[in-house]
């Protein structure tokens, strides 16, 4: 028989399992407090998760939103929104600041 654990043991162990999952959960969370329905069915468009303004099985995403990080090259961004734009999503870029300022900018240009 399984275990019944709390919600803290369960978001532990979903950041031990889930790279980058306390930034996901944050993002997820913020998009459902202002009102969008964010599904993470998002891969084959190149995202982290999907918005829609209404039910999905009623209205297509308005935009795919992409999780940024420090190593994010402008590259991946560039190939991001065009295939976004190929679907008619507009490309939302989220990026986490630590201590409130970003000690480095998304590479420009470098490999």
């Amino acid at each position: 028989a399984m275990t019944p654990i709390g919600p803290d043991q369960f978001f532990e162990s979903c950041c031990s399992e889930v790279p980058g999952f306390p930034q996901k959960y944050a993002a997820y969370r913020h998009f459902r407090r202002l009102g969008w329905i964010v599904r993470a069915n998002a891969l084959k468009f190149g995202a982290d998760f999907l918005l829609y303004d209404g039910h999905v099985e009623e209205v297509h995403a308005q935009y795919a939103v992409v999780m940024a990080r420090e190593d994010t090259r402008w590259q991946d961004m560039l190939a991001g929104s065009r295939l976004t734009q190929g679907v008619a999503k507009e490309l939302l870029l989220v990026m986490f600041l630590h201590h409130g300022v970003s000690t480095k900018l998304p590479a420009l240009g470098r490999e």
